[in-house]
């Protein structure tokens, strides 16, 4: 019986969390200076952004706000993490729970600076331990942030 509530389950939050990131779009900016709007998962060359040390000197703030349409349908089922990956996949800052990240622009740029090129993705987890281990979760690219030499 508890097998068939745990499957029940997983049939029903497996498709939303799939619905969940279709017709999802973000921003991301440094200061009040928009540098991308995007809503295409899968378009590499205009998700990136070339960022200079000049751009990062100022004392503001780098943010990524994430928009999902669909947030009222998983509310309480699921958590959004967006994270920081280096050329290797390997995850260089994360914040879970998050449909905005706000970093200082030096904290930015200690990050590009150590890595050159950083992913920033995004990707969704079931808050129930049972059906997260039971499904794959896929992580989508927002963009790619690359330094650009002066």
């Amino acid at each position: 019986m508890r097998f068939f509530k745990l499957i029940l389950i997983a049939i029903i939050v497996i498709p939303m969390a799939s619905i969940a990131q279709d017709g999802s779009s973000w921003k991301i900016s440094i200061g009040k200076k928009v540098l991308l709007t995007g809503n295409n998962y899968d378009d590499t060359v205009t998700n990136t952004i070339k960022i200079k040390k000049s751009d990062l000197d100022n004392g503001g703030l780098f943010k990524i706000d994430y928009t999902d349409p669909n947030k009222k349908a998983t509310k309480g089922t699921n958590f959004r993490t967006i994270a920081f990956l280096n050329p290797g996949q390997t995850v260089v800052l994360q914040r879970d729970s998050a449909d905005n990240l706000m970093m200082y622009n030096r904290d930015l740029m200690k990050v590009i600076w150590a890595n050159k090129k950083v992913t920033v993705c995004t990707w969704s987890t079931p808050l129930d331990p049972g059906i997260a281990a039971a499904i794959r979760i896929r992580r989508f690219r927002l963009c790619s942030i690359e330094f650009a030499e002066e």
